[in-house]
């Protein structure tokens, strides 16, 4: 068994954070309406896609340090 490194707790708390973010967005917390509801899905879901990019990023990074 490997050890678990820094890039891996990141990886970790980042899918974490995109499964929080997916529920916030789908729960629509803020109760929005209309327009603000589509700019605030829109956001979460920018976020997301970020976030799930970082992942990838660090999913490579440690395939090369491997």
């Amino acid at each position: 068994m490997s050890e678990v490194s820094g890039l891996d707790l990141w990886i970790v708390q980042l899918d974490d954070l995109v499964q929080h973010a997916l529920k916030i967005r789908d729960d629509n917390v803020m109760k929005y309406k209309t327009d603000m509801r589509k700019a605030f899905e829109m956001g979460i879901n920018m976020l997301v896609l970020l976030m799930k990019e970082m992942i990838k990023d660090m999913v490579a990074e440690k395939k090369r340090n491997e």
